[in-house]
């Protein structure tokens, strides 16, 4: 839902010289993100929470992360 938008909006607006170089550092992000939340999410069920419960606390983080980011993509727009 995200990830085509999200490589379009990087394609604009990085410059051409070193889209290829956004482009990676983008996946080396993602790569590492998804080991940190899969490590978090190992954490929050190691100390028994409830499904619903790591749900709604990576609901929340979500919330937070689309506001922090929300502001430096409407400039671009």
């Amino acid at each position: 839902m995200f990830i085509v938008p999200l490589y379009t909006f990087l394609q604009i607006v990085s410059e051409e010289t070193f889209r290829a170089r956004t482009i990676a550092a983008n996946n080396i992000l993602n790569a590492l993100f998804m080991v940190a939340g899969t490590i978090f999410v190992m954490m929050l069920l190691y100390f028994h929470m409830a499904i619903s419960e790591v749900f709604l606390i990576l609901g929340l983080l979500n919330i937070c992360a689309a506001a922090i980011f929300w502001r430096p993509l409407t400039k671009h727009s």
